[in-house]
């Protein structure tokens, strides 16, 4: 039987390093029209927020230019792979000629992933490997040969080559989660930080296409065009899409059923539970026509309680329990004027690094002195106070806090403004304040 020489990552990890130093020069320009965009999309919405007028317009440049980025740098390595000359001008050309191509690709990947994942998890990871090299087959190969199809075969005996990349780019992400855990404000800083963690990035694409050459070559002989011509890119990518669609729609009905049936309500409690513990002594029991939420960072907890129905009412209320450092403590200790709602909007933006500005706290005007009250809730007494807006005094927020031991309980929502129906405003808050106990 013929031996046949497996693929190695070691051997792809090295001409893929080589490749990529071989031609930085076209690949750094080529990622910085690719760059520019999406820093800027990035930068924007960490000092200025979202829904800006404008963000739309950037998102879909960025989009764009990411997709004429994947098919400039895939024709750039295939063609300096193969010894022949390619400069910036082709590689871009490419890339725009062939960006709906890509676009179209990377949908049905994604749909295939994507239903794969909604049927039991594994058929999901399953197509992640065996469409892996299908973007880099639909830049280099002949038009008339079906991406998806190829990247099955090819993929076929190289599922750990395929995971070593994998975790390879894993590693090299880890620039971007530093750029967002502690972001830069400086611009020139952020704009150079992010330049060079994304041509840290590329370096995982010369490595695939490496991977995607030689495995071609080799299985050459397996490969018959007559196998892979046309295949996955007309019947075989519609019934993917078509599939991808079927899901969707299940999902959406039976998402429907559950709002006009038993209710988002009740399927929340059923899943998070009907109470909650904010720290030793106080918890929060929910009604039936509120629900909790929430992804809970380290050292707090965190949900989002939303009334059902009424409109006129309260929208929804941010509940929070924070873990206090020493520090913090202090702040409150001082008594300074404002302190516990200055922590307070602290607090919200550590939940937010880099997004600080994007915070509802954010937007408070904590210039003037406020007032502070004590309310009585179920037994435990709040503290409260109306915090207005910087830019709009009009729109103003109830908050509420309360220290237990070491954590600080604090939740904020909108006072009433001038389409507020006051019945349903206040059935809301006696519904609010009926959850809030202790133990």
């Amino acid at each position: 039987m013929e031996n046949i020489k497996k693929v190695s990552f070691s051997e792809c990890l090295r001409e893929g390093i080589l490749l990529y130093f071989g031609n930085i020069l076209t690949i750094v320009i080529i990622d910085l029209l690719c760059i520019i965009p999406v820093w800027l999309q990035s930068y924007m919405y960490k000092t200025q927020g979202a829904g800006k007028s404008y963000s739309v317009l950037i998102a879909v440049v960025s989009f764009a230019m990411i997709l004429v980025n994947q098919g400039a740098l895939y024709t750039l390595f295939h063609a300096r792979y193969k010894g022949e000359k390619m400069g910036l001008g082709g590689s871009l050309a490419a890339g725009f000629r062939l960006s709906g191509r890509v676009f179209l690709v990377s949908l049905i990947y994604a749909l295939a992933v994507m239903s794969g994942i909604l049927l039991l998890i594994i058929p999901g990871i399953i197509f992640i490997f065996k469409y892996y090299f299908s973007i880099i087959a639909v830049v280099v190969e002949d038009d008339g040969t079906g991406p998806m199809k190829l990247s099955s075969v090819m993929a076929r005996g190289y599922s750990v080559l395929i995971f070593l990349t994998m975790l390879l780019l894993t590693a090299l992400m880890i620039p971007h989660y530093f750029l967002y855990r502690f972001p830069l404000n400086n611009v020139v800083l952020s704009f150079a930080a992010f330049t060079i963690a994304n041509l840290i990035t590329t370096i995982f694409q010369a490595v695939q296409y490496v991977s995607y050459a030689r495995i071609r070559a080799i299985k050459a002989a397996e490969i018959k065009p007559e196998a892979v011509k046309n295949a996955g890119t007309g019947a075989g990518c519609g019934i993917i899409a078509g599939l991808g669609a079927l899901l969707m729609a299940i999902i959406i009905a039976i998402s429907v059923i559950i709002v006009r049936g038993p209710g988002i309500s009740r399927v929340a409690r059923a899943i998070f539970g009907s109470t909650i513990t904010l720290s030793k002594n106080v918890k929060l029991d929910m009604p039936e026509k509120w629900w909790f939420f929430g992804p809970v960072p380290s050292g707090y907890k965190s949900y989002m309680a939303f009334a059902s129905g009424e409109k006129g009412g309260i929208p929804g209320v941010i509940i929070r329990s924070a873990g206090l450092t020493e520090k913090d403590n202090a702040v409150l200790k001082d008594g300074k004027e404002n302190g516990a709602l200055r922590l307070i909007n602290e607090l919200e933006g550590r939940m937010y690094p880099g997004r600080e500005s994007g915070t509802m706290t954010y937007k408070w005007d904590l210039e003037k002195p406020l007032k502070i009250s004590k309310l009585d809730i179920n037994g435990i007494k709040w503290s409260t106070a109306a915090v207005a807006e910087q830019k709009n005094p009009d729109t103003r927020w109830k908050v509420m806090f309360l220290k237990d031991g070491d954590r600080l309980m604090y939740l904020f929502y909108r006072a009433p403004f001038d389409k507020t129906d006051d019945k349903v405003y206040a059935a809301d808050e006696k519904k609010l304040f009926q959850m809030m106990g202790g133990k």
